[in-house]
């Protein structure tokens, strides 16, 4: 999650308001857009960590939604994600 994160915010200082981002899924984007993505990825990240910090394990990050809450509907590419994201953090 860090190097999209980065790699969302070299994006952003190569871009301007006028340049339109094409992703991967949906619409197209602007600069805006994609800064407000790269600021869920941090307070998804910011939340994962914290919870990792109090001890919880990958199922209870999952089953708490909390990572994700306000954001997105979890389902199972959530929960596979979320659990990727355990695995990295608990690495470090």
């Amino acid at each position: 999650m860090d190097g999209m994160i980065d790699g969302l915010w070299e994006i952003a200082g190569l871009i301007d308001g006028e340049t339109k981002v094409i992703p991967g899924h949906g619409a197209l984007a602007t600069r805006s857009d994609l800064l407000e993505f790269r600021s869920m990825l941090v307070d998804i990240r910011d939340r994962l960590k914290q919870e990792m910090a109090q001890g919880s394990s990958a199922d209870e990050v999952v089953a708490s939604n909390s990572a994700v809450e306000g954001y997105a509907m979890p389902n199972a590419n959530t929960d596979r994600w979320l659990r990727a994201e355990h695995e990295e953090y608990r690495q470090e």
